[in-house]
């Protein structure tokens, strides 16, 4: 009996959740990470845990919810300088990456853009930006302008030495 359970313990393990993937702020030393994880294969629950990050100031793990698999969708907003809203259904979190804190866990509607979303594909976690709108473009400079022809009699005095 032990024989059997020794080589069914890996199978407990097999197709069970466990991935991270990161909106990178400004390298890999300012992000936001998010981190899921199930704990059994036959549970469709995983646990959600963001890690906040701007090196080597701050560096902090808070654990968010719990979510089936299938409808995970973690949502990142902007919402001013080193503050972000992140969203998984009607649950919404706005963290900074100043002191890499949770300010609250009951934000309210997202006024920023949305950045992207963290998503299971084929139960690996990936982060997939929302395309940004361009900047416009800058109106191009002029053309200089042409130099004034020289006066005519200012030039014939000279050319008559």
């Amino acid at each position: 009996m032990r024989k059997l359970l020794a080589l069914l313990a890996p199978l407990t393990l097999t197709a069970c959740i466990d991935g991270t993937a990161s909106y990178l702020v400004e390298g890999n030393d300012h992000a936001l990470s998010l981190r899921v994880r199930q704990d059994a294969f036959w549970n469709d629950g995983v646990s959600v845990t963001l890690v906040v990050s701007r090196l080597p100031e701050c560096q902090r793990q808070l654990p968010l919810t719990d979510v089936s698999a299938a409808e995970l969708a973690v949502d990142v907003y902007a919402n001013g300088e080193r503050n972000w809203i992140v969203k998984e259904g009607e649950q919404a979190w706005q963290v900074e990456t100043e002191t890499c804190a949770l300010v609250t866990d009951k934000a309210g509607t997202p006024s920023g853009p949305k950045l992207g979303s963290f998503k299971l594909v084929e139960k690996k976690l990936v982060f997939e930006a929302t395309p940004q709108p361009k900047a416009p473009a800058a109106p191009a400079a002029p053309a200089p302008a042409a130099e004034p022809a020289a006066d005519a009699a200012a030039a014939a005095p000279a050319a008559s030495q």
